[in-house]
């Protein structure tokens, strides 16, 4: 009796170990040079165009927490233009560079408040317009904090307003991680 379950141990330890792997690397097309999609043992899951192994030029980034960026990346960063959704339903769409907010951008709540405006170094600086008409009389909800953001912006000075209107917090998600070496053998720039 003491053998038998042991040996059933082996063999689910055998098949479960395997299965769990098989979810992350590469899992579809070209994660080099093309189109691929590409999951991270996380959870996380990047669908779109590869160069030399890095995510270049449009994709989507799928947090396994469930926010999404779906934009343009650069040397695997959200770089070019994009829109992030959040969790609690907030978007922004707009500029990115080395991925952080910068230059023109709009940030919509879920609660209905738009805002748009200027960010720099994924800080709102200015802001243009901001217009609360669809937002409920009673809406309460505390500005987005994403759990991606960076360390330096927590600590970031007051946005400089346009007009006479309070500035929204709206914080940036930290970048998405790069593919690890060790996730798989596959992602890795082409030997000349």
């Amino acid at each position: 009796m003491h053998y038998s379950g042991l040996m059933i141990m082996c063999i689910l330890f055998t098949v479960a170990v395997p299965l769990s792997s098989a979810r992350a690397g590469c899992i579809e097309g070209n994660c080099v040079n093309g189109k691929g999609t590409y999951v991270w043992n996380n959870g996380n899951r990047y669908e779109g165009e590869w160069v030399h192994g890095r995510r270049n030029g449009r994709g989507t980034f799928l947090f396994a927490n469930g926010e999404k960026y779906e934009g343009e990346f650069k040397d695997d960063t959200f770089h070019g233009t994009g829109t992030y959704t959040f969790k609690n339903g907030d978007v922004y769409t707009g500029q990115w560079h080395k991925g952080k907010q910068e230059g023109h951008g709009v940030h919509i709540s879920s609660d209905g408040t738009r805002v748009e405006g200027t960010f720099r170094d994924g800080i709102l600086v200015q802001y243009f317009d901001m217009s609360t008409e669809d937002m409920p009389e009673q809406a309460t909800a505390p500005a987005p904090t994403p759990e991606h953001r960076s360390e330096s912006s927590k600590h970031s000075k007051p946005a400089q307003k346009s007009a006479d209107k309070p500035a929204p917090a709206v914080q940036p998600p930290e970048q998405a991680p790069r593919p690890s070496r060790r996730d798989h053998d596959i992602i890795k720039p082409p030997s000349h």
